[in-house]
């Protein structure tokens, strides 16, 4: 599946930092810029699983890879809006309704 210009951005620019910082062992892309139909408001939909989010509270894995990477809001890319999980909680979720299931099925693994 062809990424949009917004998503390739993401790929291109941001993937590396985000490697080097968190050392994902997977990366997905999803939603409305993975699947053609963006609108002025969407945002990036990113999920990366690391390691280096064991014993972090959920909440605050985001907050610290949205400060860290300068993802807030982006001049090209805009709204990145990621999920941040371990390998482990990666694997029980990906069984349950919920969002991995539709970024598995839909979406484009980048890592």
């Amino acid at each position: 599946m062809p990424l949009d210009d917004i998503a390739q951005e993401f790929v291109n620019r941001v993937l590396p930092n985000l490697k080097e910082k968190y050392h994902p062992v997977e990366v997905w892309l999803w939603g409305s810029h993975v699947y053609g139909h963006p609108h002025e408001y969407s945002d990036l939909d990113v999920i990366v699983v690391s390691e280096d989010f064991r014993g972090e509270r959920f909440i605050d894995r985001q907050v610290r890879l949205v400060n860290e990477l300068d993802l807030f809001y982006d001049d090209v890319i805009g709204v990145v809006d990621p999920i941040c999980y371990t390998p482990e909680e990666f694997e029980k979720k990906k069984n349950r309704v919920c969002v991995i299931q539709e970024a598995l099925k839909k979406g484009v693994r980048v890592l």
